[in-house]
């Protein structure tokens, strides 16, 4: 087991060593008067378990001995004391009730007596100081109503501070600042009547008793103007909706008076605008130009030289009628007495030069068939 020796030493008052626990309990227990840090242990007091609980093992010696047995430095001065404030909110003070005179402050934090002073400061420069003898409340003076600064300080500053307000209660019978409210009016139809009033709603008065209250010592009213017609007035009574009246289109100006304080509001009467006629359809698109079909170009094909082989040509050839020729007879002497044989004479020559041309023509169509 590990224990903290003490060698008597100031520079180095212990030292750290581990023993037998039975030579611990036999030979260290008392050794520099005790000085020894022993933590608990257990050993064998022949054969049966002995049991020692520590010596010098409370706070200071636990943390030497964790501090491996080296001195451990005393705790650092605390943090000077800082002492607290603490003060209630003050509830407001009823009309015809006098004035606190002072006011309760607590003081918390101190851990002794010192220069110690509580101040409070009004609005004004007023202000009263209070000697602060120790924790505990204190009674501040004050001096009317206000918003205090209160300090806890000393001569080496102040230390902490609050505020505190004395107030007196609002007055129940003096009106709170009144609200109007008038609505937005839609257009109205050509067709249709107008409007011949319009309700507004008054609020914020605090109750119906405070604004009756109000409606005695001021005199509030509704006034209404545009239009075609006049004013018209309306008194109010309290918080609630009042009809007001409406004469034809135009811009009205709603006011609350009431003493020295006017609100007012504006609202429109007017028709709607009439809606510009619908314009024309367009007329249909024009019918699309047909367009005609693109017809794809055939490839010309080579095609080989064309042999034409004409067909065979029967001809038919028809032997010629036989031709007479009249036997040659004697030409007779021509005389003048007998004028009808120079005629036949002629005649004949011309049916001979007939007949050669026939033969001659037969021949030639011969020769082309050949």
């Amino acid at each position: 087991m590990t224990l903290c020796h003490a060698t008597g030493s100031e520079k180095n008052p212990y030292v750290s060593i581990t023993v037998n626990a039975n030579g611990t309990a036999n030979g260290h227990i008392g050794h520099q008067d005790g000085r020894d840090i022993i933590p608990p242990f257990t050993y064998n007091d022949h054969g049966e378990e002995g049991s020692f609980g520590g010596q010098n093992w409370d706070a200071a010696g636990q943390a030497i001995w964790n501090n491996g047995c080296a001195p451990v430095d005393p705790d650092p001065d605390p943090d000077p004391e800082t002492p607290v404030l603490s003060i209630a909110p003050l509830a407001c003070v009823p009309l015809g009730d006098p004035l606190p005179q002072s006011i309760a402050v607590t003081v918390s934090g101190l851990t002794e007596a010192g220069a110690w002073t509580l101040t409070a400061t009004g609005t004004g420069g007023r202000s009263a100081s209070v000697e602060v003898l120790g924790n505990g409340t204190y009674a501040v003076p004050v001096d009317g109503e206000g918003s205090y600064t209160v300090t806890i300080g000393s001569d080496e500053g102040v230390a902490d501070t609050e505020t505190v307000v004395v107030a007196r209660c609002p007055d129940p019978h003096e009106p709170d600042e009144p609200v109007l409210e008038v609505p937005e009016l839609p257009c109205i139809a050509v067709d249709a009547a107008l409007p011949t009033s319009i309700a507004v709603t008054v609020g914020g008065f605090a109750d119906e008793n405070a604004a009756a209250d109000a409606h005695e010592a001021v005199a509030y009213l509704l006034r209404i103007s545009g239009g075609s017609g006049g004013e018209a007035t309306v008194a109010v009574d309290g918080n609630g909706s009042y009809t007001l009246p409406l004469s034809g289109a135009g811009v009205y100006t709603v006011e609350l008076t009431g003493g020295e304080s006017a609100i007012s509001a504006s609202v429109t009467v007017q028709r709607c605008e009439t809606p510009p006629p619908p314009e024309p359809p367009e007329p249909p698109a024009p019918p699309a130009e047909p367009v005609e079909p693109v017809v794809p170009a055939v490839p010309k094909v080579a095609l080989p030289p064309l042999v034409v082989h004409p067909a065979p040509v029967t001809v038919r050839v028809e032997s010629p009628a036989p031709v007479r020729v009249a036997e040659h007879q004697p030409l007779l002497a021509v005389t003048g007495a007998d004028d009808g044989g120079a005629e036949l004479a002629a005649a004949g020559l011309a049916t001979l030069a007939v007949l050669a041309g026939g033969a001659m023509l037969l021949s030639v169509r011969r020769l082309r068939r050949s």
